[in-house]
């Protein structure tokens, strides 16, 4: 049922993000008109071939699923749903210059002369796609914010919720299992604990049943099947985590690593490279080497000549009145 209402809100925001992208194209093209000359318009198909809808609304559809903006992003900011958006329209510029160039190289051919404003020269094709750059990714924003606040008054009712598994009941898993009761807005419900330890005895933690051990792992996934999995185990119990990763493998479940460190030493710029096949966590980088070491020369090149030139007259004065 759950899998359905996920598959069902994914289809709504399809169709949803195509009547946007098609607002959108149109709005482009109304600046076009607004600014430049129009085309003739002689029949029904003009203005959507006009306003480029055929190529921008497959197109962007195309670049939204290839950036992974429908899969689900419960916890996950805006504000990185909103890099997403970003790329994602740059991308979809791409490929609509590269379409037009092979297609419909008319949109850079009108039937007029350019004008003139502001002693620059308007192109109308380049100011549809320039308008469009800008229009493009202000809708698709606006939309998902709008789209994420009713989700949220949905879950905060009760509806489309997903149901989590916590591996782990030490402190961790409990603050993993009290931060998304907290936000329920992300509409993520704690079903039930797995513990850390290979057998427990412990049937209750947080007003939830703990339902076994990490011996009894695949029996209770596959039972209780969860929509994800919250891996949240105590330093101690670390070594543990490769060969749970492995058994989480054969169940088609998310599955989200909560290290059990001070959210003090994880820095938002924090990035995971890989070398080799070895991943390499970038904790930070030498604020004084790279783009860093040179802006920082500069600075104190420029600011010492600031006061250099600043200071001379009156150090020169000093001089003389000394002499």
């Amino acid at each position: 049922m759950l899998k359905q209402q996920h598959q069902l809100f994914v289809a709504l925001l399809v169709i949803v993000d195509g009547i946007v992208v098609t607002f959108a194209s149109f709005l482009a093209w109304l600046v076009r008109l607004a600014i430049v000359h129009s085309w003739p318009i002689t029949r029904w198909e003009d203005p959507p071939k006009q306003a480029l809808i055929f190529f921008t609304v497959p197109l962007t559809l195309f670049a939204l699923r290839w950036f992974g903006m429908y899969r689900p992003r419960r916890d996950r900011t805006l504000l990185n749903e909103v890099k997403q958006i970003v790329k994602t329209t740059a991308a979809t510029m791409f490929m609509l210059l590269a379409a037009l160039y092979a297609f419909d190289s008319s949109v850079f051919r009108p039937p007029f002369k350019p004008v003139m404003i502001s002693n620059f020269e308007l192109d109308a094709g380049r100011v549809q796609l320039g308008a469009l750059t800008f229009i493009l990714p202000l809708c698709l924003t606006l939309h998902r914010i709008v789209f994420r606040m009713v989700l949220r008054m949905l879950r905060r009712r009760g509806w489309n919720q997903r149901h989590v598994a916590v591996i782990g009941c030490g402190r961790l898993g409990q603050i993993v299992a009290s931060t998304l009761g907290r936000n329920s807005w992300t509409g993520i419900r704690v079903s039930y604990f797995i513990s850390h330890q290979d057998h427990t005895r412990r049937t209750r933690c947080l007003d939830r049943p703990v339902n076994g051990g990490l011996a009894d792992l695949e029996r209770i996934l596959t039972e209780l099947k969860p929509d994800a999995v919250y891996v949240a185990l105590p330093i101690a119990r670390m070594a543990v985590l490769p060969s749970i990763l492995l058994r989480l493998e054969k169940f088609a479940v998310d599955v989200r690593v909560v290290p059990d460190l001070n959210p003090r030493y994880l820095p938002q710029s924090m990035a995971v490279n890989e070398l080799d096949g070895m991943p390499i966590l970038s904790y930070r980088e030498c604020p004084t080497s790279g783009v860093g070491g040179v802006t920082k020369r500069l600075v104190d090149l420029l600011g010492g000549l600031a006061a250099l030139l600043l200071f001379t007259p009156i150090m020169l004065i000093v001089g003389l009145i000394v002499r």
